[in-house]
Order: C-alpha cells, then structure tokens, then sequence
C-alpha cells in the first residue's frame, strides 16, 4: 500500500475478505436477530417521538431530529421492520466507515484491524440499539461519521470539509443534546489541522453558526407553542432534579433568605424532604437517577407545577409541563451556585462511578420486559392489537448485561494507554498526526466526562459512541507501544515513512 493511495482503491483494497464478509454477515446477523426479536423494542420515550413525528412539531421535550426521521421514513412505508433495519444498517456502515478510516491513516497491525473489525460486526449491542424506537442508533451512526470527518480534517485536511462537518453537528444537535460539547471538539480538530488560519476561523465559525440556528428555532417553536421563550423545557427539570439531590443532603438555611422568586417553590420541596425521610435516606444510597423528574406524585417538582395550575383546567397538560422549565432552570441553578460543593460532592462524584460503570436502565430488558404497546405505537406502525403477538420466550437481554464492566475495563485501559503514551515519551517519536488523534480522543473523553457527570443520569446507551472511540484508539496505542517496546518500529513512527501528504 503505498502512502498516496486514495481511499477509495484503499476499500477496494479490502474487499477481499472484510467487505464481502461484511455485506454477508450484516444482513444475516439482522435476519438471524428478528427472527428471535420481530417487534421493535419500545420504551415510554418511544411514544414520546413517535408523537411528536405524528403532530409534525418543531418542540417538544426531546430533540426532533430522530421524530423528523422517523417521519421521513414514515412517508415511504409504516413497516417496523424497515425502520429499525434502517436504523441497523446505518449504524454498522457508519461503525465500518470509521474503522476504515483508523486503518486507512493509523495503519494498525492486521490482528488488531481484525479485532475491530469483528467488534463492528458481531457486537450485540449494535442489534439491540438499532432495534430500539430510540434515538441511540441515529445519533452514535451520525457521531460515528462526524469523528470520521474530523479525522479527515486532521489527515487529509481540504478546505471544503468545513461544510459537511458543520452539517453534522446539526443534525447531531437536532437528535440529542449530548451533542452540546460537540462544537468544542470540533474547533479543536480545526486548531490541531494544518488548515489555513481563515479556513479554521471559517470552519469554526460555521460549527457554532449552525448550533445557534438551531437553538434560536427551537426558542421561536417553544415561544409560539406556550409564549416562554426557551430551548430545552427538560433541561430544566433536569437541573432541579439534579440540584435537588445535592439539596436533600445538606443543612437547610434559614427560608427567609431564599429568594422572593423561590419561596413557595422552595417551601414545597423542604416539606417535601421532611414528609418523605425515610425515602430520600433510601434515595442518598442510591445511583443518580432522575427520580424528581419521573415521580409524578411525590416530587416536589410536579407538586408545585400542580400547584401553580390548581385553578386551570383548559391549559394542555404538555404546556403546563412546558412552562416549568425556565423556573426549574433558575431554582436549580440557584441551588448549585449556592452549593457548589455539596454539589460536586452528592451528585457529580457519585456521577463518575457511573460514568465508568453505566447503568443498564431499561435496555436489558425487552420491551421493558411485557408485550404490551400503547395506542400510539400501534398507529403508527398499522398494528392491529395493542400487544405483541410474538415476543421471546425470554424478555430479559442477558447479553447486555456484562456491558456496564466491558465499558468500565475500557475506560480504564484508555486511560492507561494514554499515561502510557506519555510517560514511555512516544509522543515524540510518532507522527505528528497520530499525536494530534490521540489529543482528539482523550479531549472527547474529558469533555464527556465532565459533561455526564454534571448533566444527568448515565447510561449505557449515552456511552456506545465514547466506547467505540475509546476502545479503538486504546487497542492502537497499546499496540503501538508493545510494538516499539519489542523493537518492531511501526510505521506509526516519524523514522518509517514521511507523514500522510496534504491533498
């Protein structure tokens, strides 16, 4: 292979066995799957897109990205099978397009590259999250070709590249706001690229233009659904449900010095803690969850909402929900500022163990264990009855379950393989290009790490995308090392062969 080849007689390249081993397995692995699993896996939030896709909104509680795809597909045919197939095949060709592109640029030894490869195509999780009427599989598949961008930027830098990569991120954004710290990864391949200085300005600039877009439309969409301009309702409640949790562990002050704003809010939820003792000594043992947000009866945050519409009955009840969200935003950012400590220690330390060992939630179990669906469903997917008529014989996804410590085993090796790359002093012989994909990844990681920590509950599904990334890029670098350690110098390092020329 020499170092001009272009990627694409790169792929051709391969098809002898990978890409004809890959074009028979995926298909077969799918058929092989539903056949076991013929329904799609639903769970509440399914509904949830499901009808925002049907009402055609443009804001809702969730992103609506994964609504407007679904609705896309919707169009052509209301076949289950079709859309979750959809949904799988993305996520493998997006899965193999990156993995490709390591081998393409890192040139990895042919059992690793075997290693990933297998990964890709026989990793369980990948069927169960296409399966899934979520936006997991739509948003890791599009995040898989974003970080292929990105590494193109680094490799293969082109001018032109700005403008997929700044498309990407919003539709990224559009599916899921985990996407958030995204711009910030993004402008950091720009700065790590041997792009003109304007071209990284412009590349920039493009990115966070295209998040903002974004944001004012969904402020506007939000302004004339309920008249409170917002971007995110659930984002609200999802910091008072998180400062919430840092609240019910510390010594409550004074109630006078509680801001005007705050005083009937704050006096619910203190009565709240006193009533419900016994519950939140339970609740401090506990992993983070969200459980202010989804206990609609004792949650002192839905207790004022009904509160403060005790006297309205014609208000729909989504916009009720909705208008909450600008005053949970504010309490839970005055809790946090007001104990920032406590919160670090009661809400993002305990965070960080589930960051390493996410929980499993309700994907480990089919269909949330019943074979029952909610009308919604059933319209939107031409069912006849409102239960699955053929389920498995076992709802519960054992497979998934050894995922939370397969994730945490990789955290800790990318970790160990990035302190190793430093202290062995590598760095300095490998190419500079290879540093700088080291540099994006553990970049990726801390920003995520930070990010999942200190903004909701953890879960497997909110991780598959850093595992992919991280898994690969540690399996490299220690190979990398093994190999240089054992005086087979690879081509990886600056004395093999000169660094990938610029297009």
């Amino acid at each position: 292979m020499t170092k001009n080849m272009s990627f694409g007689k790169f792929l051709w390249s391969l098809r002898m066995p990978y890409l004809w081993i890959a074009l028979i397995a995926i298909p077969l692995e799918w058929l092989i799957f539903k056949l076991q699993y013929p329904y799609p896996n639903f769970r509440g939030d399914s509904a949830a897109y499901i009808q925002a896709a049907l009402m055609h909104v443009n804001a809702t509680e969730w992103p609506v990205g994964y609504s407007k795809f679904l609705s896309f597909v919707h169009f052509f045919s209301h076949s289950d099978t079709l859309l979750v197939s959809i949904q799988y095949v993305f996520l493998e060709l997006s899965a193999l397009l990156f993995f490709f592109t390591l081998k393409y640029f890192m040139k990895p030894g042919k059992i690793v590259f075997n290693i990933l490869f297998i990964f890709t195509i026989l990793n369980p999780i990948f069927l169960h999250l296409g399966n899934y009427i979520m936006s997991d599989a739509f948003f890791i598949s599009l995040s898989l070709l974003w970080i292929t961008q990105l590494l193109w930027i680094i490799y293969r830098p082109h001018s032109v590249q700005i403008f997929p990569q700044a498309v990407l991120l919003l539709c990224l954004f559009t599916v899921r706001y985990n996407a958030l710290f995204y711009p910030l990864i993004a402008t950091l391949a720009f700065m790590l690229s041997s792009l003109g200085r304007s071209i990284k300005i412009a590349g920039i600039t493009l990115s966070l233009m295209s998040i903002g877009l974004f944001i004012g439309f969904t402020e506007i969409a939000f302004y004339r659904l309920n008249g409170v301009r917002q971007f995110s309702p659930f984002g609200g409640w999802q910091l008072a449900n998180n400062a919430l949790y840092t609240y019910s562990n510390v010594r409550l002050d004074d109630p006078t010095k509680v801001p005007n704003r705050f005083i009937e809010l704050d006096s619910l939820t203190r009565r709240s803690f006193i009533s419900s003792e016994t519950k939140m000594l339970l609740l401090e043992h506990q992993s983070i969850r969200d459980y202010y947000i989804w206990d609609t009866v004792n949650s002192p945050l839905w207790q004022y909402k009904r509160y403060k519409y005790k006297n309205d009955h014609s208000t729909n009840n989504y916009i009720k929900w909705a208008s909450m969200g600008p005053v949970y935003s504010a309490y839970g950012n005055y809790l946090i500022q007001k104990y920032p400590i406590e919160y670090f220690e009661y809400f993002m330390l305990p965070n960080v163990f589930n960051f390493f060992l996410p929980q499993i939630a309700d994907l480990d179990y089919y269909n949330q264990g019943s074979n029952k669906i909610i009308y919604l469903e059933a319209i939107w997917f031409d069912y006849k009855y409102l239960s699955l008529t053929r389920t498995p014989k076992d709802y519960e996804l054992n497979i998934i379950k050894p995922y939370p410590l397969i994730m945490g085993f990789f955290n800790v090796l990318f970790l160990l393989s990035i302190i190793l790359y430093l202290v062995l002093k590598h760095y300095k012989k490998a190419e500079k290009t290879l540093n700088k994909s080291v540099i994006l990844a553990f970049g990726f990681w801390l920003l995520n790490l930070f990010f999942s920590t200190s903004a909701s509950t953890i879960e497997i599904r909110f991780q598959v995308f850093q595992f992919i990334l991280c898994s690969s890029m540690s399996i490299i670098l220690l190979e990398l090392l093994l190999r240089y350690l054992s005086d087979q110098r690879p081509s990886h390092f600056v004395n093999s062969y000169p660094e990938v020329a610029r297009d």
